[in-house]
């Protein structure tokens, strides 16, 4: 099978001009959200929640997720550089994402704060802070036994950073998923009154940033790191308060999985909204739908615009580089050839396991696909984190037409070592399956 380049197009980001929330629909109105929390795995250092808020308006669920936040994971609301900033950004976010507006407004009576009070942002509740180095693959209807749109995800993170290698990374334990700064991690389903369903996995942050997400009409959204469109102009830029007025990247992409049912939606949607790139990393986005169309979204920071790449009924497969600036994998030299974790080498392990493959892909093909360039290495290609022991977080097969997540939690290193691949054998949690279900 050829793999082909995505169409790139850009689109300049202005301030948007009009409000509205497009794709919302009414639900089934209900009196309070209904609130679950289940731990699906646990370590001392935090757990694996699963959370499912049922019913309610963007301002009770917005109270809920500030409740949690506030007495679960003891998180601290960011301050603005000065309460002009903070009213500059609730306005801006007013009239973009009335959605964020409510669900700020629940967050701040959560903590008790009055709902005037601009001089913390209540658009994020932080959990840590992990931007994930991943790889991800996805395969359109056409290709796949299913006749589904599917994907495959790796979520990896430093599990412990050391000099020169020489701290040991936990064999034995959950700390696996736990380590370092990576101290929570959920899977999130809300079910608003108006809007469409949501069912996210994330851990850098509560109220909307999240890494894989899928919506009620099969959109799905997968945030990943971009190692070369980074914010030099403000390389000091938070996650969230500060001195931004925009929305930020991880939130744009929230507000597609709200409020679009279709890639052209989402692309209409990011079209018309000024957003920001978190200082220590940039993230880009791959976006499909059930139809088989998607595109990869990313910041041109040197540019200032969104940049789309377009892909229909293509595979598509996704690192850490950017992809506007190198449409083409199979021209690229990889940075450090002898190292399985760059970003080319392993993008390039995707395109070659696409191009390699006969007859229509399983669920099964795409697992394997997500272990070929999983982290299970103990050193980083990048000098930057030289001596950091590098391992998954968790792997995700996402379905679009099932609405449905299979997601599989790393646990430890098993005996296992492969010199030639310099990998180490990885064990997993036994699988857990969520259904997006009104």
């Amino acid at each position: 099978m050829d793999l082909l380049t995505g169409l790139v197009t850009i689109s300049l980001m202005v301030p948007a001009v009009f409000a509205g929330v497009a794709g919302v629909h009414p639900g089934r109105a209900s009196p309070a959200p209904r609130v679950t929390r289940r731990v699906l795995l646990t370590a001392s250092r935090g757990d694996v929640d699963h959370i499912v808020i049922r019913g309610g308006t963007w301002e009770a669920i917005g109270y809920e997720l500030g409740k949690l936040a506030k007495e679960k994971y003891g998180v601290k609301l960011l301050s603005f550089t000065s309460p002009a900033v903070g009213m500059e950004k609730e306005a801006y976010i007013r009239s973009v994402y009335p959605c964020l507006a409510e669900k700020i407004r629940g967050i701040k009576r959560a903590y008790g704060i009055d709902p005037a009070d601009t001089s913390v942002d209540a658009s994020i509740l932080p959990l840590t802070v992990m931007t994930p180095a991943c790889s991800a693959l996805f395969l359109p209807p056409s290709m796949t036994a299913s006749g589904h749109a599917t994907s495959g995800r790796n979520t990896d993170w430093v599990a412990a950073p050391g000099k020169d290698g020489k701290k040991k990374f936990p064999k034995n334990s959950l700390e696996a998923i736990m380590t370092n700064l990576l101290g929570q991690a959920y899977v999130l389903e809300l079910y608003p009154d108006n809007g469409y369903a949501t069912l996210v996995l994330g851990s850098t942050e509560l109220a909307n940033v999240f890494t894989d997400g899928i919506n009620e009409m099969g959109l799905v959204v997968q945030l990943l790191q971009d190692d070369e469109d980074v914010n030099t102009a403000d390389p000091e830029a938070p996650l969230g308060g500060g001195k931004s007025t925009a929305i930020s990247f991880s939130h744009a992409m929230r507000m597609v999985l709200e409020q679009c049912a279709t890639v052209a939606e989402a692309k209409e949607k990011l079209r018309a909204v000024t957003m920001t790139v978190f200082g220590l990393a940039a993230m880009h986005a791959l976006i499909f739908d059930t139809s088989g169309n998607a595109v990869i979204v990313e910041i041109d920071t040197k540019k200032n615009r969104v940049v789309f790449t377009d892909y229909k009924n293509i595979p598509v497969p996704l690192t850490n580089y950017a992809v506007h600036l190198h449409p083409d994998v199979t021209a690229m030299v990889p940075k450090y050839p002898d190292e399985p974790y760059d970003d080319t080498v392993r993008r390039r392990k995707l395109h070659d396991f696409v191009a390699g493959h006969a007859g229509k892909f399983t669920t099964d093909d795409v697992w394997n696909a997500m272990a070929l360039v999983e982290a299970n290495m103990d050193t980083a290609p990048d000098p930057h984190f030289t001596g950091e022991i590098f391992r998954p977080v968790w792997t995700v097969v996402t379905d679009a037409h099932d609405r449905s997540m299979v997601v599989k939690y790393f646990l430890r290193d098993g005996p296992g070592y492969d010199p030639v691949r310099k990998a180490h054998e990885t064990v997993y949690a036994e699988p857990f399956t969520f259904w997006l279900r009104r």
